[in-house]
């Protein structure tokens, strides 16, 4: 009796699962029982072949003998497939170890051995028997692969003695957190004072995905003044050093979030003639990427050293100057209050579109930001608030209605035959339905009275009515920064340790003023004019 076995291991959390492909050649004479040895722990065995009748444990062998019998005498080939798993005992302190299948009372036995793991372990062979050499999967027959992939096999082994033991170290990886959020920009800009007080506005272009808020640390003794998510005034809140944010999808589906904040901080120490500015920004809890921070300095300002340390300067050599003037001022607030009207007027006719569609909820969103942002154009906004407050009111009816007509069906189903032919089922939404059109809505009012619909809808008014009353809305101030002086702009493509804020160190020198060395030339000269009129008028009186 001869024997071919491919014993296929597959290194998983706590145990091996073995599968093994074992081909007979018996030869001269009939063979109606096989004896099998296995490794002590292991559990779930299960024999299978067209030849198997019956498989147990052996009474009168050692842990883990296993005796197979054949449905009949068998002479020539014979194909036996066995499975089984092997327990790992981490509390041992020992690596796990693979063991061979053995087959008992046959005069040749040879094989081969492959292992695979998981995509989160790693094999590593602590010793390699001299019992087991390395080869090509190629090598192994093909009667012998039969049910078993070549998928992520990481060694094969050529068997030369069944009774084997090969020791493996296993490196567990850790799965990577898969990001709840995406920040695809952030634009900081900073306006430095001669007092050292840096006033910081960031904006970022957020994908929110399951994320429901930021997460930002600002320096220390920094001072938070407002916070917007879509250009609408949100409340913030505070967890230790972290605030909090609310985020919430783009009034569009698709489109990014943004999410803006200013804040406050004395930054500066300097004496008479130098400057020292350590500057430090705000970390976020989620990698950030395409990084830009544009640094506001005091025009007279003569930078000598700067370090960005994890940010590069951006046009070193070209000195960028910028002013403010009340004109500026103007003409700013001018240009933001019509981007935003623009902007409302457009997302009125995105809700409309989005009503068209059955999108309830985003509609009710983009018609809540058009009314938010067109707060100065007064008949605009009333415009936007009337429709917002009437298909509020409607999806409110909508849902009372929905839920009547439901418990309505289901009181008419639970009646006799002759009463359901009578009465004929109201149309029904279905159950937490959010999508559907104006016509669908329709169709679900059509058939109640008069006095039903009347009284739903007086029902759903003073429910909107007191969630409007229940419901502060946030109004901060937003300000206009004062972008003026010498820019310096820092850049970064990619930000991946979360928890680290940006830091930039400047050095500067304040040149003494030609016009303070003036003043303080013509008060000398006043002072001795003065001494000189008074000698001669003391010589006069003398």
């Amino acid at each position: 009796v001869q024997a071919a076995v491919l014993q296929n291991v597959q290194v998983r959390e706590g145990l091996h699962e073995v599968q093994a492909n074992i081909g007979f050649e018996i030869e001269n004479a009939g063979v109606k029982t096989l004896r099998f040895r296995l490794p002590a722990d292991a559990v779930g065995v299960r024999f299978r072949g067209a030849a198997v009748a019956d498989a147990y444990k052996a009474e009168d062998g050692e842990p883990g003998q296993w005796e197979v019998k054949l449905s009949r005498r068998y002479i020539g080939k014979l194909q036996v497939h066995l499975s089984y798993q092997s327990l790992v005992d981490e509390a041992s302190g020992e690596g796990p170890r693979i063991q061979g299948v053995v087959l008992e009372g046959i005069n040749l036995q040879r094989g081969f051995l492959t292992l695979k793991t998981g995509s989160r372990l790693e094999l590593q062979l602590a010793e390699l028997p001299a019992a087991l050499k390395a080869v090509e999967w190629q090598s192994v027959p093909r009667n012998l692969k039969h049910g078993i992939s070549d998928d992520d096999i990481h060694f094969t082994f050529r068997v030369l003695e069944s009774a084997y033991s090969l020791p493996l170290r296993v490196i567990r990886h850790e799965v990577e957190a898969v990001l709840p959020a995406r920040v695809e920009s952030v634009n900081i800009a900073s306006v430095l004072s001669e007092a050292g007080i840096l006033l910081t506005e960031v904006i970022l272009k957020v994908q929110p995905g399951s994320k429901r808020h930021l997460g930002i640390e600002l320096p220390p003794q920094a001072r938070f003044w407002s916070a917007f998510v879509n250009k609408q005034s949100v409340w913030p809140w505070r967890e230790g050093r972290h605030i909090l944010v609310p985020m919430e999808e783009g009034s569009v589906e698709g489109e990014s979030a943004e999410i803006k904040f200013l804040y406050t901080v004395k930054v500066t120490r300097m004496d008479q003639q130098k400057v020292e500015n350590l500057l430090l920004g705000p970390s976020f809890d989620l990698p950030l990427e395409n990084i830009t921070w544009r640094v506001h300095l005091p025009e007279y300002w003569e930078i000598t050293d700067w370090e960005g340390s994890t940010l590069e300067l951006h046009g070193a050599d070209d000195k960028e100057l910028a002013t403010f003037a009340i004109d500026d001022y103007l003409q700013r607030e001018a240009s933001l209050r019509q981007a935003q009207y623009e902007e409302a007027e457009s997302l009125l006719d995105i809700s409309n579109d989005l009503l068209a569609k059955g999108e309830q909820r985003l509609a009710r969103k983009a018609l809540q930001s058009a009314w938010s942002l067109s707060q100065a154009d007064k008949d605009f906004n009333e415009d936007a608030r009337v429709q917002l407050q009437n298909l509020k009111t409607q999806q409110a009816l909508i849902g009372l209605a929905n839920r009547r007509n439901f418990y309505y069906n289901d009181k008419v189903g639970q009646q006799d035959g002759q009463a359901r032919l009578s009465q004929a089922p109201l149309p029904y939404l279905g159950q937490n339905k959010a999508k559907y059109t104006q016509q669908e809505a329709q169709k679900v009012l059509d058939q109640n009275s008069i006095e039903v619909n009347k009284g739903l809808e007086q029902l759903a008014s003073c429910l909107i009515g007191h969630q409007d009353a229940a419901l502060a809305i946030p109004e901060a101030i937003r300000a206009n920064l004062p972008k003026a002086g010498q820019v310096l702009t820092f850049t970064r493509s990619l930000q991946v340790n979360t928890g680290t804020g940006l830091r930039i160190q400047i050095e500067a020198e304040r040149p003494v003023q030609k016009a303070g060395l003036l003043h303080v030339g013509l008060a000398v000269g006043a002072f001795l004019g003065l001494g000189i009129l008074g000698g001669v008028a003391s010589r006069k009186i003398a």
